[in-house]
């Protein structure tokens, strides 16, 4: 059948950029009305069967037209209802004459208020901005008005409910322009984002997990040993990262990159992944230019890596990487006949080894270097693995992943403190309500999971009043040690409201809330698919370590991070590894406040 080509313009899409985005007319007029499917979209021909498989998808509403429809302006009457802690949609528009969020006057026409967000991080930014106008303000980023939702529920409830049906994808254009017009495709139309969420989701599943663990555990034994074996202390700032790389190379996308290539693709991958939260001002010298340069420089690389062969499958045939689904779901959002470039493919590859470099580098390098600052915790995971081997042997297994509490709840208090992922933006598709404030249809909201985590989930801190507000210093919210030794507590996370000694040696105990919840993978229907694979990833590093190393840092009073769209180390965390005697000394204590 041949494939229409219509222009469809829908707020919030690439049409909004000054881009013509396409829907095939692939099924029969009747039927395509009936699914309300006027969305921009490149379809092929597809079974009735597939079709039919779509109604176990969370998104299966949006195709078949239960969603805010863009082009008529029609609310369906479930749309019309919903609402949240702090929000609503608004049918009629402002009929109240509720007022817009405020913020600061903007002089910088180029950059906004960006230069500022950036120096001081987001934590004292966003604070400042909270004390003046409330949780819900707005700011300039680079050209574009962005408004803040800093309150942890309202930020939970507006993904897990929202997310696709009012509110669609947004990102600023530096990402856009690092990563490629597909990227924009998949993250802000809601059906391409389901089918490819749909195709890759076995790549991310428990008995994927379960095939990669060999493979994984390899490839971190590796790394602590040729650390261990080290005279100098490890630079957590780029080795940190570079055990992520093999994660990302090795895991996600199977590649077979000639060892005297890695350091430099790791080079070029650091400056594309930089160049994307950078102010797009291509200028010789800046970080967006930097990051355009090496995004090229990686498209010829990785068509070669692509072109010596992948190891895609393992001896029996079966697929161990990621790379397969996501080319498979590429082929059935982006093209009309199944094939894909070289080009595309390797913009494939890049996309996924940034998606692993972003989470797992950057969660790896914190979990890393805050550990030596608490040896009370390393102790405890040393226990916890001494029970764990005595119940199911010395084999590293999901069982035992999954029976790892204490070192699951060290890897969520990593991410509650110090998040790689520090916000998600959205582009409002209704009219609403937030916080009081009147949002129009069409606004960009910034959802702060910094301050969500950090500051206003309400089961840590239950009092948030205007009043206790000015009482929190800037200062306060900095990720450097002093506030890093005060805020880590992986106990909060444990069952029943654990307790850990209130400091050493004491035998006073501190109860410490458990959070609602992380925000660092998103909620919802878009919830992160490669969560589960970070866990593993993290519980396998620290059992590894706990079981056979030994962690000190060199200069535990500098560390420091920097928290903006994402939290990267600011400081050189080092730190020295090195194997722990032959036999062990034994003990009986258990694991605390289990």
């Amino acid at each position: 059948m041949l494939l229409q080509r219509t222009p469809v313009v829908v707020p919030g899409t690439a049409e909004h950029y000054g881009k013509t985005v396409f829907a095939a007319r692939c099924l029969p007029s009747s039927r395509r009305r009936a699914a309300g499917q006027r969305v921009p979209i490149l379809r092929t021909a597809a079974s009735d069967e597939q079709t039919a498989s779509l109604s176990s998808c969370p998104f299966a509403d949006v195709v078949r037209g239960k969603h805010y429809n863009a082009l008529t302006g029609v609310l369906p009457a479930d749309i019309e209802d919903l609402h949240g802690p702090g929000w609503r949609v608004l049918p009629s528009g402002n009929v109240g004459s509720l007022p817009e969020p405020g913020g600061y006057f903007c002089w910088n026409p180029l950059l906004g208020e960006f230069s500022e967000f950036e120096k001081s991080g987001a934590g004292p930014f966003l604070l400042k901005r909270w004390k003046d106008f409330g949780p819900v303000f707005t700011w300039q980023l680079g050209q574009q008005k962005v408004v803040a939702v800093l309150e942890h529920e309202a930020i939970r409830s507006l993904l897990q409910q929202g997310d696709s049906k009012i509110m669609t994808g947004w990102n600023p254009e530096s990402l856009y322009a690092m990563l490629g017009e597909a990227t924009r495709a998949n993250l802000e139309n809601p059906t391409n984002r389901m089918m490819s969420r749909k195709l890759m989701a076995p790549g991310f599943s428990r008995e994927a997990m379960r095939q990669y663990l060999r493979k994984l555990e390899k490839i971190i034994s590796t790394q602590l040993d040729i650390w261990s074996s080290s005279d100098h202390p490890v630079d957590m700032s780029t080795d940190g990262k570079a055990l992520s790389f093999e994660f990302s190379t090795e895991l996600l996308v199977d590649f077979a990159i000639p060892p005297d290539q890695k350091d430099d693709l790791k080079c070029k991958f650091n400056r594309l992944f930089q160049g994307m939260f950078s102010a797009p001002i291509n200028l010789p010298g800046t970080t967006f230019s930097k990051g355009l340069r090496a995004k090229a420089e990686l498209q010829e690389d990785i068509i070669q890596v692509i072109k010596q062969g992948r190891r895609s499958t393992d001896d029996s045939g079966t697929v161990t990487s990621v790379f397969q689904y996501n080319l498979e779901a590429r082929r059935q959002t982006q093209t009309t006949d199944g094939v894909l470039t070289d080009a595309q493919m390797a913009q494939a590859g890049i996309g996924l080894i940034i998606a692993g470099n972003d989470t797992s580098g950057l969660g790896v390098s914190a979990l890393m270097s805050i550990l030596p600052l608490f040896p009370g915790v390393m102790e405890k995971l040393r226990l916890e693995q001494k029970e764990l081997v005595a119940k199911y042997g010395p084999e590293l297994t999901q069982t035992v992943l999954d029976n790892m509490a204490y070192g699951e709840a060290v890897v969520k208090e990593v991410l509650r403190v110090a998040p790689p992922s520090d916000q998600v933006m959205r582009r409002t598709l209704v009219d609403m309500e937030i916080g009081g404030k009147f949002i129009p249809k069409g606004s960009v909201l910034y959802l702060s999971f910094f301050m969500g985590q950090v500051l206003s989930d309400p089961k840590l801190h239950k009092d948030l009043s205007s009043e206790a507000l000015q009482h929190v210093s800037p200062e306060q919210l900095l990720l450097n040690t002093p506030n890093i030794k005060r805020e880590f507590h992986p106990e909060r996370w444990l069952a029943g409201g654990a307790t850990e000694s209130s400091s050493a040696g004491s035998s006073d105990q501190q109860q410490f809330a458990k959070p609602t919840g992380l925000l660092t993978f998103n909620t919802g229907p878009h919830i992160c698919l490669g969560m589960g694979l970070f866990y593993s990833e993290a519980k396998v590093l620290l059992a590894l370590l706990a079981r056979g190393y030994q962690m000190e840092l060199q200069n535990p009073e500098e560390l420091g991070f920097q928290a903006t769209f994402v939290t990267q180390l600011s400081s050189q965390p080092m730190v020295r590894f090195s194997k722990l005697p032959a036999a062990a000394p034994a003990t009986t204590e258990k694991v605390a406040a289990r």
